[in-house]
C-alpha cells in the first residue's frame, strides 16, 4: 500500500516536467562568462569617464530579468575595510549598464577585480 502512494506522488512531478512546467532553463557557464564581461567592460568604462576609481575585488550578487533588466543589486568589496562606497559606486555604475545585451536571465554570483 505503500509503495502505491509513493508511485502517485512521482507520477504528477513526471508529468509537469514533461509538460513544460520543471525547473528553470540552466544556463551554460559561457553565457554567466559574457554577462560577468559585459559588466566589467561597462562598469570600467563608466568608472574612468566619471573619476570614480573602482579598485579591488568585489562580490556581485544579481537578479536578471527578461531585457536584460536587473531585479536586484548587490555589491560587496572584498578588501578588509569592507569600503561601503565602493559597493555604492559599483551597484549605481551597473544599474546605468541596463539593459545588457546578455541574453542570461535569472540570479546569479560571481567576483569582480576592477582596476
Amino acid at each position: 500500500m505503500r509503495q502505491r502512494n509513493v508511485r502517485l506522488l512521482f507520477v504528477p512531478a513526471a508529468a509537469i516536467v514533461l509538460a513544460g512546467y520543471g525547473p528553470p532553463k540552466e544556463y551554460a557557464q559561457q553565457e554567466i562568462e559574457e554577462l560577468r564581461t559585459e559588466i566589467i567592460q561597462c562598469v570600467s568604462k563608466l568608472s574612468k569617464v566619471r573619476g570614480i576609481p573602482l579598485d579591488g575585488k568585489a562580490s556581485i550578487k544579481l537578479v536578471v530579468s527578461e531585457g536584460g533588466l536587473f531585479e536586484e543589486i548587490e555589491v560587496r568589496h572584498d578588501g578588509d575595510d569592507g569600503n561601503v562606497t565602493f559597493g555604492k559606486d559599483a551597484s549605481d555604475m551597473i544599474l546605468e549598464c541596463e539593459p545588457l545585451k546578455s541574453k542570461y536571465v535569472g540570479p546569479v554570483n560571481f567576483t569582480i577585480e576592477f582596476r
